[in-house]
């Protein structure tokens, strides 16, 4: 079918579509029982494409028995004077109706290998049928359109035009870029920061380590054989609010904090010097895969999304 130019809503539509099934996709990687949620998620997400399909083909009431009767027969151009699409994947979407519904209205639970075919089959309805219908390849939908924050945004976007070059390392170095100027947001700056800051930040060259704290106790008298001991106490006591006060902010977000851990893991190590030049280091084994890269991507827009939702209710309607 001819194509005409996407505009900005439907893009933001196809955007969401593509984020609830990525997370579909994260969901059917958990470790059972908690897989089972991916099966819906998949089905919420093919059921959201084959709605907005029958909007951009002009067929506004699909008949049809069965979900899958209403969309791959009820979109059929010769049934409709030569309006709608013939979908591609009919098999593939009939297997996650049908453990959809047997799920959510039967308790039978998807065993492994359905829910491995499950997302096989959601990824090739989405990959054969968004050119069809829209006219643009599945992975060109940029899912940056669902954040509010310029900055994130565009960084987020510039992110996947570098993943798209082949740097991919750089790639998730954007999306650290992005996470932190979510977490400046989140906090505040200055008398302006919030209360999820949880105190302020230890001024540049602190933590003191152990021997520098040890060293400063053995110029003061009185302290004798404790002062390794005292200065021993004082370094962990440090790091157990620094990483206190880290985990903290990163739940105040409503973001899963294994899900976060996950992401440091997989995203290289960004610093910013005193005079604003920026490095990358990551060690060599750093090997991220594209799977890797989707799930910071989608985890770092969750992140966005949460931090403009928390914003919202912290700004105040003047009288």
């Amino acid at each position: 079918m001819a194509t005409s130019a996407l505009d900005p809503q439907t893009m933001r539509r196809l955007a969401f579509i593509r984020l609830l099934h990525q997370q579909g996709i994260e969901q059917s990687r958990s470790p059972q029982p908690l897989s089972f949620t991916s099966v819906l998620t998949f089905h919420d997400a093919i059921e959201l494409f084959c709605m907005l399909t029958s909007e951009r083909v002009g067929v506004d009431s699909p008949k049809g028995n069965t979900f899958v009767q209403r969309y791959f027969d009820g979109l059929q151009p010769d049934k409709n004077d030569g309006r709608g699409v013939i979908l591609a994947g009919r098999a593939g979407v009939k297997r996650i109706t049908d453990m959809r519904n047997a799920f959510k209205h039967a308790n039978a639970w998807p065993g492994a290998e359905g829910l491995e075919q499950s997302r096989a089959d959601a990824a090739a309805f989405f990959d054969e049928n968004t050119p069809k219908v829209f006219g643009i390849e599945y992975a060109a939908i940029d899912m940056a359109d669902l954040i509010p924050q310029e900055e994130v945004r565009d960084l987020v976007r510039e992110a996947a035009a570098v993943e798209s070059s082949g740097s991919r390392i750089e790639a998730m170095a954007l999306l650290v870029d992005a996470g932190n100027a979510v977490s400046r947001e989140h906090l505040g700056q200055g008398r302006d920061r919030t209360s999820f800051s949880f105190g302020p930040n230890l001024r540049v060259g602190l933590p003191l380590a152990e021997s520098d704290i040890a060293r400063m106790l053995r110029s003061l008298d009185g302290y004798g054989s404790v002062v390794h001991e005292f200065a021993e106490q004082i370094a962990t006591l440090t790091k157990i609010t620094l990483e206190t006060q880290h985990a903290l902010r990163v739940m105040t977000l409503g973001v899963d904090y294994h899900a976060y851990l996950k992401f440091l893991r997989l995203t290289p190590i960004v610093n910013y010097s005193i005079n604003g030049e920026r490095s990358v280091h990551h060690p060599a084994a750093l090997k991220p895969t594209a799977e890797d890269y989707a799930f910071c991507q989608q985890l770092v827009i969750s992140m966005a999304l949460r931090s403009a939702d928390i914003q919202s209710h912290l700004t105040t309607t003047p009288s």
